[in-house]
């Protein structure tokens, strides 16, 4: 099969269609025919060889956010179905699985990242990893919730967001500030958006400000801030008394400097957010589904020319940068 490979020193420059044995299927495993793949922060550190995991194997297949359909069928998964991956390979065995935070196994880790992952034809993973697309709900679309989506609904989950507060959205034209943006609104929630695209609006947020022109006095109940870097330091000012800040990014860096005395005396709550549950994932297709969510996308690449995707990334104005796999 066909499959997009990253090879030593890494970087867009170091990428490029080779073929590669088919997978085969291990006890309790379903193929799946690759049909789109979504492209986000995590992906481009993995060409990139900067991700905060490690990296393995070496040359390596990215592609960790995968939409396609069921070659081979399992208890519950039948040929012909159209499938999400659960991003995340967990054995179920650890504390953290048995305490359901699979996303956190001590034997697991990030599909495309520890493991090879899904810019190629076919993939081989075990069942419990893949989740139905229902009907109504459309593959485009669908391929930005296990990571953009999934990574935004466990925040507003582990911050307890709800109807009445107001949330602030850095980065909120992107991949999972979108989503944050949505689900807020659904919640109930006043959404306040951290970017230049005023289209936003049409997802939910009641005002949109350059990171520079936020209002001085706005304090939000909720700052999700997945970009780090300077930025990160800058929304503690627009976080409320005992309000909560969550970051699950680092895009713009990872070291930052923080006014400590701010944090203690206006009782403020950093909160760390990864990955999801299988749970919340089959909650949020189901959501898809019942509220006709649509995504917008900007443009879609064919994974032979990802590195013009990546360029595509950074600039663009209306939404997903998406790869076509076949």
């Amino acid at each position: 099969m066909k499959a997009l490979l990253v090879r030593k020193p890494y970087g867009e420059e170091n990428v490029g269609i080779s073929e590669v044995p088919d997978p085969v299927p291990q006890k309790d495993e379903i193929v799946v025919k690759v049909l789109y793949a979504g492209l986000n922060p995590i992906d481009i550190n993995v060409v990139r060889n900067k991700t905060v995991y490690g990296l393995k194997p070496d040359p390596h297949i990215p592609g960790s956010e995968i939409s396609g359909v069921a070659e081979t069928s399992g208890k519950n998964i039948k040929k012909g179905d159209r499938v999400l991956l659960y991003p995340r390979w967990f054995d179920g065995t650890c504390k953290y699985c048995a305490g359901g935070k699979e996303y956190l196994c001590l034997n697991g880790g990030i599909f495309g990242v520890l493991t090879n992952g899904g810019y190629c034809e076919k993939i081989s993973v075990p069942e419990k990893m893949l989740l139905k697309i229902p009907d109504g709900v459309n593959i485009e679309d669908a391929v930005s919730i296990p990571v953009g989506g999934l990574t935004a609904l466990h925040a507003l989950n582990r911050t307890a967001a709800s109807s009445g507060q107001k949330l602030l959205v850095y980065g909120a034209s992107g991949n999972t500030g979108l989503f944050a943006t949505i689900l807020g609104k659904y919640r109930g929630m006043e959404v306040f958006a951290v970017t230049t695209k005023e289209w936003v609006k049409k997802y939910g947020a009641s005002s949109v400000y350059p990171h520079d022109k936020i209002p001085a006095d706005l304090k939000a109940d909720l700052v999700i801030n997945s970009l780090g870097g300077d930025l990160f330091a800058e929304s503690l000012d627009h976080v409320g008394l005992g309000g909560k800040i969550a970051t699950f990014g680092v895009f713009n860096g990872a070291n930052v400097q923080v006014n400590l005395a701010k944090i203690y005396t206006q009782e403020l709550e950093i909160i760390g957010t990864t990955g999801g549950t299988v749970a919340e994932m089959k909650a949020l297709i189901g959501l898809m589904q019942e509220q006709s969510i649509r995504l917008p996308t900007d443009k879609v690449f064919g994974i032979d020319h990802l590195k013009e995707a990546i360029q595509a990334y950074s600039g663009r104005t209306n939404g997903r940068i998406l790869l076509r796999v076949q």
